[in-house]
């Protein structure tokens, strides 16, 4: 119980820093842009050895959005460890005794949960978190020049179209999975509090 407890708290606390702090390809489309172009610098001078220099003040936004990327891949360790300790526990605690069994919304809860945080499912698509301020990576520069090239309205070949299209679908593939994440630990905590009632009025 004790373990349940602490990974359940931990969980709440980092789905609730996860919620508040997502990466920048889910901020709003100008955030995401000047993200991008950054981006794309700091790569163009990492990949190409391009001697194109951010000025002061982009260096210092550049900082600010490595800084919030490290935050929210930290958080997002914490709950890879948190998810997999608590389901654990919770299905310890399902086969020892059966006060889990008498509040569904436990068990609808924990599969949500389950299929939120199953970076087995994220893994198999690839998901590389594309135009978070993250990995830098030769494959990443052709796909940040894409979005780039269209953020400025120039042409794109059907290369770059493919690869708009399917970065943007894993976007939304993972976006929709957090959600998930995020709806499975509202529902725990709402069970909780509810089975927290129940047992106040039974004793």
């Amino acid at each position: 119980m004790p373990v349940y407890i602490v990974s359940g708290i931990t969980l709440l606390v980092s789905g609730y820093f996860s919620y508040t702090n997502k990466p920048f390809c889910f901020q709003n489309q100008a955030i995401r842009n000047e993200s991008i172009r950054l981006h794309r610098l700091k790569l163009r001078q990492f990949d190409l050895g391009a001697k194109e220099q951010l000025t002061p003040q982009e260096e210092a936004e550049y900082t600010i959005y490595k800084r919030a990327d490290k935050k929210a891949f930290f958080i997002d360790q914490i709950l890879s460890i948190s998810v997999p300790i608590f389901l654990i526990t919770f299905l310890i605690l399902i086969v020892s005794s059966n006060w889990a069994l008498q509040m569904p919304l436990y068990i609808v809860s924990a599969f949500l949960i389950l299929i939120g945080k199953n970076d087995a499912v994220t893994n198999a698509s690839g998901f590389r978190k594309p135009l978070c301020v993250s990995n830098q990576s030769f494959y990443e520069l052709d796909i940040i020049e894409s979005f780039y090239k269209r953020i400025n309205g120039l042409s794109l070949d059907e290369e770059e179209k493919r690869n708009i299209d399917n970065y943007e679908t894993e976007i939304r593939w993972y976006g929709w999975q957090m959600n998930v994440l995020y709806v499975g630990i509202a529902l725990h905590l709402l069970a909780t509090i509810l089975h927290g009632i129940i047992h106040v009025f039974q004793s």
